[in-house]
């Protein structure tokens, strides 16, 4: 409510609400409500919301229509461009990080809403800005904190200050205690505690904003290609397959006996599967001599294209080896990889797509209670998926071998 009350009457104003909440707080469906009360009391007004990904923005879109599907105020509506009609004029038009450049052009005479938006870029953030221009709308914006950095930390902090037509409302408040204590009960928020790497438990569960990635893996030393040695004597190599269509990559991940990130290679835009071999093959073959194992998945597409590798390298002599993902399976090789680089055993390279996934990368805690590992909003996890593969490799009993056997004289 008072998110709802600082919107009200704000047509025009140019104002800046920024919400800072834990998750699994209701803001998604907050936003959602104060669409529909844009597009109501507001006809013909131009309203739109940003995600970070499509699929989120997909989802709040079947959300808004199924609420009031029986009410009979939906002119039209059309999942593939985005866009919500209402039989008074107004329109509510989705959108997602993911488009990029494409995103220019669009102006709001209503609402803009951006929810998560620390999973949103900022050079995306400033794409879209300028959408409120010219009739000066309001802008909601919504997160899980990350950093004490990046421009949601620096809009929220802002309303903090109290500048000028920019408010800051946190849901972390202890005014709303009793409301949390509803949604997640104190004994269920310590349990998390225990389990969860504190970074990302003081993001996610507390919505707080933290010194470190707040991640799973909370990396602070990134290297250059310069500072690992070109005489390695051994490679551990992991691939975690993509299709080639959308973000979805194919990565390559070789690891030296010191645990140097020796080897990064990826790609998005090849999906026929003998033309992945070869792409691969390339990069494998001429380093044959210093691999020890190589190890990739096997599950759904990955069957395939592992038997291809194995027929198209085995003439190289060069080990490849099946892994089975499964929840278990996976949660094993990411907590050896964040083990692995918390002691450090693991040294990544200082590259941009590098960075993102890792500092995206995220625990969850399922109503069940189990643990899975995934990328957050608008972030693949196969730099991961491959890294931790490799290093897998490196710590298993992977590899190729000369035996002989000693009979007795």
């Amino acid at each position: 409510m008072d998110v709802h009350r600082l919107l009200d009457n704000a047509k025009g104003t140019a104002k800046v609400v920024t919400v800072k909440s834990r998750r699994q707080c209701g803001k998604s469906l907050m936003i959602e409500n104060e669409l529909l009360r844009w597009v109501i009391n507001y006809p013909k007004s131009i309203n739109a919301c940003l995600s970070p990904t499509f699929k989120q923005s997909k989802k709040m879109f079947r959300e808004i229509v199924d609420a009031v599907a029986e009410s009979g105020i939906i002119a039209s509506s059309n999942g593939t461009d985005g866009e919500i009609r209402f039989v008074n004029g107004s329109s509510i038009i989705f959108r997602s990080a993911e488009q990029g450049d494409a995103l220019r052009g669009l102006t709001v005479t209503g609402l803009l809403c951006i929810d998560e938006a620390c999973f949103i870029p900022t050079e995306i953030f400033f794409i879209v800005l300028p959408w409120t221009d010219f009739h000066k709308a309001p802008i909601l914006i919504t997160s899980t904190p990350k950093t004490r950095s990046g421009w949601f930390y620096d809009y929220f902090m802002r309303g903090l200050r109290g500048d000028r037509n920019m408010y800051s409302v946190d849901w972390c408040n202890p005014k709303y205690k009793e409301d949390l204590d509803r949604i997640l009960p104190p004994e269920k928020l310590e349990q998390y505690r225990q389990l969860m790497p504190k970074a990302l438990f003081d993001s996610e569960y507390l919505g707080q904003f933290t010194d470190d990635e707040g991640g799973v893996f909370g990396i602070k030393n990134w290297y250059p290609y310069s500072q690992f040695s070109v005489d390695y004597k051994a490679l551990f190599v992991g691939i975690d397959w993509g299709t080639g269509e959308g973000a979805d990559k194919t990565a390559i991940v070789g690891l030296n006996e010191n645990g140097e990130e020796v080897l990064l290679k990826y790609w998005n835009n090849i999906s026929d599967p003998l033309a992945q071999i070869s792409e691969i093959s390339k990069y494998l073959i001429p380093l044959r001599t210093k691999i020890k194992s190589v190890l990739a998945e096997k599950n759904s597409i990955g069957d395939v294209y592992l038997k291809l590798l194995q027929k198209a390298v085995k003439p190289y002599n060069i080990n490849v080896q099946p892994f089975d993902t499964s929840n278990w399976s996976k949660r094993d090789i990411i907590e050896g990889l964040a083990a692995g680089i918390g002691e450090g055993n693991v040294h990544l390279l200082d590259e941009e797509e590098n960075r993102a996934e890792f500092g995206a990368y995220r625990m969850e805690i399922t109503r069940g209670g189990s643990i899975t590992y995934n990328g957050a909003y608008g972030f693949n996890d196969d730099l991961v998926i491959a890294t931790a593969l490799a290093n897998k490799a490196k710590g298993s009993n992977y590899g190729n071998y000369n035996v002989s056997f000693i009979g007795k004289r």
